[in-house]
């Protein structure tokens, strides 16, 4: 499945995997490109950034002095007052440049790094695709009990999963009873007791 963001001069596009998505952000002259595990993947927004080309803003401010002293040179010569076509250009720039804006949000992918998305009207369900891969993956690599490990670090796995969405509150009650069970002849307090 391939999700595509555009917005002016700026395309995020996501190809959804089994177990990861290849991310792609395309801007004026760049092109970035990488492949995250559904894992790394952090749902919450880090924090939000708008993102505007400044050349747009360099020009138009340029072209509408060059418009004004063109204007004013018509106005002391003999031609009368026109405005000068470098004046509109300017103003053109300055439009781009103020509704050209782009809205992103920030998201933490593990310890390397993070992706924005453009905030626009699909951003709510590609984060609940996400995260509902995320959940899946999750459960995939973390879901299992495994009898030869640690039970309370277990335990705490499954409490964790619960928190992240992966495991029901039943699911995972049912998962720490069992290993609870395997291990009845451990104390109650070293089950509860993680490091």
């Amino acid at each position: 499945m391939k999700i595509f963001q555009r917005h002016f001069f700026e395309t995020v596009e996501l190809d959804l995997g089994e177990t990861e998505f290849v991310y792609t952000l395309k801007s004026a002259g760049s092109k970035n490109k990488f492949s995250v595990d559904y894992i790394d993947f952090d749902p919450t927004v880090q924090s939000e950034m708008e993102e505007s080309n400044p050349w747009w803003r360099n020009v138009g401010v340029a072209w509408i002095a060059l418009g004004m002293i063109s204007t004013g040179l018509r106005l002391a010569g003999e031609e009368g007052f026109r405005v000068s076509l470098w004046f509109y250009l300017g103003l053109a720039c300055l439009a781009v440049y103020r509704f050209g804006r782009t809205s992103f949000t920030r998201h933490s992918i593990g310890n390397e790094g993070r992706i924005v998305l453009i905030n626009n009207g699909k951003i709510e369900s590609i984060l609940r695709e996400l995260t509902s891969r995320r959940r899946g993956r999750l459960r995939e690599v973390f879901g299992e009990i495994d009898f030869e490990a640690d039970p309370a670090r277990e335990i705490a796995r499954f409490e964790w999963l619960k928190k992240e969405g992966a495991l029901t509150d039943t699911e995972a009650a049912e998962k720490i009873l069992a290993v609870r069970e395997a291990n009845e002849d451990m104390p109650e307090k070293a089950l509860t007791d993680v490091n």
